[in-house]
């Protein structure tokens, strides 16, 4: 059963889960971050560090995958969460129309894409998922190009945002 909001997705119902199973809940370790999907990546973080606090760590642009090589496709801010020293937020624009970012956000508006968890064992994780039949947007564990870290995505079907579990190696702490 679910229910389908103003936005037009679909959420689950509240009540008891289908899938409450032994092997659940999964072994999640600390939030590693959040990401949010806007218009203006630069207004919105100029209001968390003016307003809220928030601390400006870097500005990174990326190619991830539709601008021509040496032209970026997609703007980062990254911002150190007020009270702590290693979790942050990170706004995310999309600079050209056919970005996956751009046509994300044209579909689901500007707000949460993704809330990221540590785990200690991702592969354990995934097949855990995958044999509980809960949707993942890919297969195999995938390996972050600029920070090395390995992560897989939960669907955002079962929970209205994207779920990234990550798994941080010595190259991507």
């Amino acid at each position: 059963m679910s229910d389908t909001l103003q936005d037009g997705a679909v959420y689950p119902a509240p009540g008891p889960s289908p899938i409450a199973t032994a092997a659940f809940p999964l072994e999640l370790n600390v939030l590693d971050h959040y990401t949010l999907i806007v218009e203006d990546a630069a207004a919105v973080a100029r209001f968390h560090e003016e307003v809220l606090g928030f601390k400006s760590l870097r500005i990174q642009e990326v190619n991830a995958g539709s601008a021509p090589d040496g032209e970026y496709d997609m703007l980062n801010h990254v911002m150190q969460i007020p009270g702590t020293s290693k979790r942050v937020m990170v706004i995310t624009e999309g600079l050209t129309d056919d970005s996956i970012f751009r046509r994300y956000m044209r579909e689901n508006g500007p707000g949460v894409h993704h809330v990221a968890y540590e785990v200690d064992d991702l592969d354990k994780c995934l097949s855990l998922l995958h044999e509980n039949n809960i949707k993942t947007t890919s297969d195999q564990v995938l390996k972050d190009p600029l920070t090395g870290l390995r992560q897989v995505f939960i669907d955002r079907a079962h929970s209205g945002y994207f779920v990234e579990l990550i798994e941080r190696t010595e190259q991507a702490a």
